[in-house]
């Protein structure tokens, strides 16, 4: 799946009961938020659609693409090693979980 959208300062996310919102994000905070506990990384049967059953023992990788900190100092220097364009100013953060198998 691929989600291409533009946040601002203050977004807002409306939708369905059960379309995935929370899981959205979710998976954004799995890239994002080096305080999420380890327990919250590890995902379970119901972190994902009912619908798709045939992802579970996957890898599952979550990728987020990063524009628009060209004139942000700090944000550049954080984000320094994870550029991958240069024009336009493009840093790409990945979380993957890959399952552990029963032995």
């Amino acid at each position: 799946m691929s989600l291409d959208t533009s946040l601002g300062p203050s977004s807002v996310i409306v939708g369905e009961n059960k379309i995935g919102k929370s899981n959205m994000l979710h998976a954004v905070r799995l890239v994002l938020d080096p305080s999420l506990a380890d327990s919250s990384r590890m995902l379970r049967l119901e972190d994902f659609h009912e619908g798709l059953e045939e992802a579970i023992g996957e890898v599952i990788e979550v990728s987020l693409e990063i524009t628009g900190f060209d004139q942000a100092p700090d944000a550049k220097s954080i984000l320094y090693d994870f550029v991958i364009t240069e024009e336009p100013l493009t840093a790409k953060l990945t979380y993957r979980f890959s399952p552990k198998h029963n032995l």
